[in-house]
């Protein structure tokens, strides 16, 4: 569920407890949870996007369409 497309956020780390290990400001944010989880963009993760191994948490994330589509019984 979405509770609201937000835009432009900043995070910081603080506010969640975890230190001073991030304070950034991300972009194209949409709120997922009132206690605050976001999807974001994160294009200096993009080396990473679409490197998880299919048994380990498989989502339309982890590989390309084609690859999905294969699995579909849409196909």
């Amino acid at each position: 569920m979405v509770l609201a497309k937000e835009g432009t956020v900043r995070m910081n780390s603080e506010t969640v407890g975890l230190g001073d290990a991030y304070d950034e400001t991300v972009h194209d944010s949409i709120r997922l949870t009132w206690s605050g989880m976001y999807a974001h963009a994160a294009p200096w993760n993009a080396a990473f996007f679409g490197t998880v191994a299919p048994n380990d948490g498989f989502g339309d994330w982890n590989v390309g369409w084609d690859q999905w589509r294969q699995k579909s019984a849409l196909r």
